[in-house]
């Protein structure tokens, strides 16, 4: 697939609207068809300096410069601006710390959030808003994440396939999960939908009896990670 460029330091500009101050470099971001292992680069993810909630900021920094007016020009970039926003924000948010989140890659695309996977604390029946995810699931999605993940290197490896099926039949071993480390970002309510992403921390060698996957559970709703796992695979 050819690499699609990314005006990415326009989307981050402060100035990026305002007649008559100088642009940011304008770094292409490219889709990768292999995921950032960390020994392979000790540079941090494009957007670690930002704030978690730097693409909604983004949005409602366009949105001002809209309202209080730009040139015909300008107008136009926004909107080229808000379009690749829209287009391929997964991209800029998950693949920009090397999850690969093409169709043939990722591992859970836009499952929905039902109300009975919230907790009941806090919950009452007047108001569906007071309660949230309850913790347990994030690892369930990401349990079913790595399965779907798995599945997916099937279609990638005709040669193997048969060996990649056979991983989580009742007969075989499978991916056993020998810990997993959960980080929450926000208390995600029901409705809403997910997508998983998984990437190996390492390549594997000849020589490997365990790895380290990281996880980026995304909230399609708010268009950030609603929570980020580490599993630790035997």
């Amino acid at each position: 697939m050819a690499p699609r460029s990314l005006r990415y330091g326009a989307l981050v500009s402060r100035n990026a609207c305002r007649p008559g101050v100088p642009q940011l470099a304008q770094a292409p971001l490219t889709f990768r068809q292999r995921s950032t292992a960390s020994h392979e680069s000790d540079q941090k993810a494009a957007t670690a300096s930002l704030s978690p909630r730097w693409l909604g900021e983004v949005k409602q920094r366009i949105g001002k410069c809209i309202t209080f007016g730009l040139t015909p020009a300008q107008t136009a970039r926004a909107g080229h601006i808000l379009q690749e926003i829209a287009r391929d924000w997964r991209e800029l948010v998950a693949g920009s710390e090397g999850f690969l989140t093409t169709p043939d890659r990722r591992g859970m695309h836009r499952q929905a959030v039902v109300w009975g996977e919230m907790d009941s604390m806090g919950l009452r029946l007047s108001s569906f808003q007071k309660g949230h995810v309850n913790n347990v699931m994030y690892n369930r999605y990401a349990e079913s994440g790595r399965i779907g993940w798995a599945q997916k290197l099937a279609m990638l490896d005709p040669a193997n396939k048969k060996a990649w099926r056979e991983l989580f039949a009742p007969t075989s071993a499978g991916l056993i999960l020998r810990a997993i480390t959960t980080e929450f970002k926000f208390p995600m309510k029901w409705p809403d939908n997910i997508s998983v992403y998984h990437k190996l921390r390492a390549e594997p060698t000849a020589g490997t009896d365990s790895f380290i996957l990281d996880v980026l559970i995304m909230s399609e709703l708010h268009q950030r990670p609603a929570a980020r796992c580490i599993e630790d695979i035997v």
